[in-house]
C-alpha cells in the first residue's frame, strides 16, 4: 500500500512540474482569448495619398547668412515679405542676376515700378540643378498684393511670369515679385524685360532673288535669300539650340 501511494505521489509531482510552467505564462497578455481569430487579416499596406503642401522642404541651409548674401547684386538678403522687398528700379531690364533661397531663407521679395502706360514686363527664373529636387516658384503681384501671374510646377528648369494678359498689363505703378522655395536650395538666376525688349528670334528674310525665266512645269527655280536673326536670343526648338528651320516660298505670276 505504501509503495502504491509513493507511486501516485511521484506521478502527481511529475504532472505538476509540467502544468505549473504553463499556468505561469497563460496570462491575458501572452495568449489569445478563446474565440479570437486572425482570419481575414492580411499584410497589405494602407494606401497613402501624397499631396503637395505649402510647407517648406529641403535638407540644408545652402545660402550664406543673410548679411553675407548678394541678392540681385546688392549686399544682403532680399526681404521675406513685401515690407522688406528689394527694389529693382523702374521698368526693370536685366539678365543673369542671382539670388539664393534654402530651407531657412525660402522667400525673396522684390519690388519695381512701371513708369509709363502701355508697357509690360516679363521675368524668367532659372532654377539651379538638380531639377528633380529643386523646385522654386515665381509670383507677380500688384501694389495691393493681389496675384497677377504665377509660375509653379515640378521639374521646370525655368519659370516665367508677365504683366501681359493680366489686369496689370500696361498699367504704370508699383509691383512685387516673389521667388519662393518649395524644395531644394541654391542660387537662382533672374532676368527681366519690358515689352520693348522682350527676347525673341525674329529670323527676318531679305535679299530674295529668283530665276525669272523658269516658267514651265518642271523648270528648276534657283532662289537666293538672306535670313538674319536680329532678335536678342538664339533660335531654340523643343528646348534645344538649333540652327535649322523651314522657310517657304510661293511662286506666282
Amino acid at each position: 500500500m505504501r509503495s502504491e501511494f509513493r507511486g501516485w505521489f511521484v506521478l502527481t509531482l511529475l504532472l505538476l512540474s509540467v502544468l505549473l510552467p504553463l499556468a505561469a505564462v497563460n496570462g491575458q497578455d501572452e495568449w489569445p482569448k478563446i474565440g479570437d481569430s486572425d482570419e481575414g487579416q492580411t499584410n497589405e499596406s494602407q494606401k497613402i495619398e501624397l499631396t503637395k503642401v505649402t510647407s517648406r522642404a529641403g535638407g540644408r541651409a545652402a545660402c550664406a547668412a543673410p548679411a553675407s548674401q548678394n541678392d540681385m547684386g546688392s549686399a544682403g538678403d532680399a526681404g521675406d515679405n513685401m515690407s522688406y522687398a528689394r527694389p529693382l528700379g523702374d521698368d526693370p531690364q536685366f539678365s543673369s542676376k542671382t539670388g539664393c533661397v534654402d530651407i531657412n531663407d525660402y522667400y525673396d521679395y522684390y519690388t519695381f515700378n512701371m513708369s509709363s502706360p502701355g508697357f509690360d514686363v516679363e521675368f524668367a527664373l532659372t532654377i539651379p540643378t538638380p531639377i528633380l529636387t529643386n523646385d522654386y516658384d515665381l509670383f507677380l503681384e500688384d501694389a495691393n498684393g493681389s496675384l497677377l501671374d504665377e509660375a509653379w510646377g515640378s521639374y521646370n528648369p525655368v519659370e516665367n511670369v508677365s504683366t501681359a494678359g493680366t489686369s496689370g498689363s500696361g498699367v504704370p505703378g508699383l509691383y512685387y515679385l516673389l521667388v519662393a522655395q518649395f524644395s531644394g536650395d541654391g542660387d537662382y538666376t533672374l532676368e527681366a524685360w519690358t515689352n520693348t525688349s522682350l527676347p525673341r528670334p525674329d529670323l527676318i528674310p531679305s535679299n530674295i532673288a529668283g530665276n525669272l525665266s523658269a516658267v514651265d512645269v518642271g523648270d528648276v527655280v534657283n532662289v537666293s535669300y538672306t535670313v538674319a536673326n536680329m532678335g536678342s536670343v538664339d533660335l531654340v526648338i523643343n528646348n534645344t539650340q538649333n540652327d535649322s528651320y523651314d522657310i517657304f516660298f510661293v511662286l506666282e505670276d
